[in-house]
C-alpha cells in the first residue's frame, strides 16, 4: 500500500521517495517543526528523521569522499501488506509445517524482527536465504557479544508455500525493552531507501573532537545514518569504534532503535497525524537508543552484538 512518501515498484519493498519529504517539510518550515530545538540529527525511524539528516548533509556539503551505498528503512505502523518485507513484530514469514524455535527448556523464541534481502543482493552477496529471523529467548541477550544462546537467527527462501497465520509471540511474555509484536499498535514494516554514508564526513566530526562540529546538535548523525539498515557500514559511537570496527565476519544489517517522533507530522510513513502524549513512540530499543548489529560468518552462521546508544 503506498503512502504519501513511497511508491511502488518491482521490488520487494515499497520504495520511499527522498525528494517528495523534503518538498513536503519544507513546505511547513523548521521553525514550525521544531521551535524549541531547530535543526538536529536524528535517529531515523520515520520521514522527518531523514529530512532534518538531509538537510544537515546538504546544508554543511557533507556528501563528499568515498560514497557507500546502504539500504536504508523508513517504517510504516501496524501489520505489512506483504509477509516477506522487512519487520518488527507482527507474523513473521515462517512455513507452517515447520514447528516454532524452541530453546533447550522447551519455551518458544520470541519473535523480534526480520530482514528481506531481496532488493539488496548487490550490497550483501551470496546468503543463506532470503529473509533473517531475529529472535529473543529471554532478556538475558542484553551486552553479549558473538554466537549467544539468547539470541537465535532463523533463515527462510521465499517460496510458494503456507505460513502460519498468527503471532508466535501470543501468549508469550512481552521482554521488558519494547512492546513488539502481539497486536496491530505493537508492530511495523519498513519500506526502502537506497541511501549513502559519507564516512570522510563522519571522520571529520569525530577529529575535531566534540559531537557537534557544525554547531547542530547531534550532526554526527547525519554523514552515517542511524537506522535500521542493509550493507554498507555499522554506525556506531567513536568510542566503541576501535574496538567493534574489527567484528568477525561481513556485516549484514543494523536493528537500531525504532519510534515514532511525537509532536510532527507523518510520525510514521503512513499516518500523517502527530503522536500524542499519552502515546508510546518506542517500539524497540537497546538501552536508550542503542542498536543490534548482525555479521555473518564464514560458516553461515550469524553473529551479533548490541551498543547502548
Amino acid at each position: 500500500m503506498s503512502t504519501m512518501f513511497t511508491h511502488q515498484s518491482d521490488k520487494t519493498h515499497e520504495e520511499v521517495d527522498l525528494e517528495s519529504i523534503i518538498r513536503y517539510y519544507d513546505s511547513i518550515g523548521m521553525e514550525q517543526l521544531s521551535p524549541r530545538e531547530g535543526l538536529a540529527g536524528q535517529f531515523v525511524t520515520g520521514p522527518y528523521h531523514l529530512y532534518c539528516n538531509e538537510l544537515i548533509r546538504r546544508k554543511y556539503d557533507m556528501k563528499s569522499g568515498e560514497v557507500v551505498p546502504t539500504d536504508l528503512f523508513l517504517f510504516s505502523e501496524g501489520e505489512a501488506p506483504r509477509r516477506e518485507v522487512t519487520k518488527l513484530g507482527g507474523v513473521p514469514y515462517w512455513p507452517a509445517s515447520e514447528p516454532w524455535p524452541t530453546t533447550p527448556d522447551g519455551e518458544p523464541f520470541y519473535f523480534v524482527a526480520q530482514f528481506c534481502f531481496t532488493d539488496s543482493k548487490d550490497l550483501v552477496d551470496d546468503l543463506p536465504g532470503d529473509i533473517l529471523l531475529i529472535l529473543f529467548a529471554d532478556d538475558d541477550w542484553c551486552g553479549q557479544i558473538g554466537a549467544t544462546e539468547s539470541i537465535r537467527f532463523e533463515w527462510q527462501t521465499i517460496c510458494d508455500r503456507e505460513l502460519i497465520g498468527t503471532s508466535p509471540n501470543i501468549g508469550i511474555e512481552k521482554p521488558f525493552w519494547a512492546s513488539v509484536g502481539q497486536g496491530a499498535k505493537d508492530c511495523c514494516y519498513g519500506s526502502l531507501l537506497r541511501y549513502a554514508s559519507y564516512p570522510e564526513a563522519m571522520e571529520e566530526i569525530q577529529q575535531a573532537g566534540r559531537l557537534d562540529l557544525h554547531d547542530v546538535y547531534n550532526d554526527y548523525l547525519a554523514p552515517m545514518p542511524h537506522g535500521t539498515r542493509i550493507g554498507g557500514l555499522p554506525h556506531f559511537s567513536e568510542e566503541l569504534w576501535d574496538d567493534l570496527k574489527d567484528f568477525p565476519g561481513r556485516f549484514l544489517c543494523q536493528l537500531a532503535y525504532i519510534g515514532g517522533d511525537s509532536g510532527v507530522p507523518y510520525p510514521w510513513l503512513n499516518r500523517e497525524s502527530p503522536l500524542s502524549i499519552d502515546e508510546s513512540s518506542t517500539l524497540f530499543a537497546v538501552g536508550d537508543v542503542g542498536s543490534l548489529y548482525m555479521y555473518l560468518q564464514d560458516d553461515g552462521s550469524v553473529w551479533s552484538f548490541q551498543t547502548p546508544g
